[in-house]
């Protein structure tokens, strides 16, 4: 994956990187992530938010970008492979029945995304052994490859602008994230390793925010070491 860049911070006045995208915590929780259409392979996640620390608050300040319409049966490749991570391999393994028989059973602590994802194929496997097109015996394997397919059936082939607004309708220029718990991470100084994958790169320092349901708890600035040359890789 190319190096991605990182959501634009806002806090006393100065603009940060942060390599943290507390966004994907609120669509985890709150279903489906809009299939969103990245406009270069610097942000493959298809946005890039801007976002604010004030008065001890995270929030999120603007966002834009577009995606594509699907139907309410949408579920999408990630989506599927987290459900079947989540079963195991014997989702994959076993027979359609049994597949469908672990999905409807997932454990009350799974995400809202992978309780809709779990719903959606229960329903597809269902209808499919209503209609004789697979049996309760054959491989689950069948059953996720019907799923994916069905899935991207669900496209209209039509864009639409994604907006703060459309996001988070009625918001008055920012939202506050209280959906996020984790551990802001920033990238601060100059690069010291630059990796062309992901939020790879070393830096300098790396400030580490935690928030908890978006308030700032506590922060730390860590000195990275530069890491080891060529030389010293082949010693180790």
């Amino acid at each position: 994956m190319t190096a991605q860049v990182g959501e634009l911070l806002v806090r006393d006045g100065k603009q940060m990187s942060m390599q943290t995208l507390p966004l994907e915590d609120f669509w985890e929780a709150n279903p489906p992530r809009p299939y969103l259409i990245p406009d270069c392979t610097a942000a493959w996640r298809g946005y890039v938010g801007e976002w604010e620390i004030s008065d001890g608050g995270l929030y999120l300040t603007r966002f834009d970008g577009q995606a594509w319409k699907t139907s309410e049966s949408w579920v999408g490749d990630d989506a599927l492979g987290s459900l079947w991570g989540i079963a195991g391999a014997r989702a994959r393994n076993e027979t359609v029945q049994s597949a469908i028989a672990l999905f409807s059973k997932l454990a009350p602590t799974v995400s809202a995304a992978v309780k809709r994802s779990a719903g959606i194929v229960v329903a597809l496997g269902e209808r499919l052994l209503l209609q004789g097109r697979v049996t309760p015996t054959d491989p689950a394997q069948n059953l996720y490859q019907a799923a994916v397919s069905a899935s991207w059936e669900c496209f209209t082939k039509e864009k639409f602008p994604v907006t703060l607004d459309a996001l988070f309708p009625g918001v008055n220029g920012r939202v506050f994230a209280a959906w996020y718990s984790g551990v802001l991470s920033i990238a601060e100084g100059e690069p010291l390793d630059y990796q062309h994958a992901g939020f790879c790169s070393t830096y300098e320092f790396t400030r580490l925010i935690e928030v908890r349901a978006g308030r700032v708890i506590k922060e730390h600035l860590r000195k990275n070491d530069p890491p080891p040359d060529d030389a010293d890789r082949d010693s180790l």
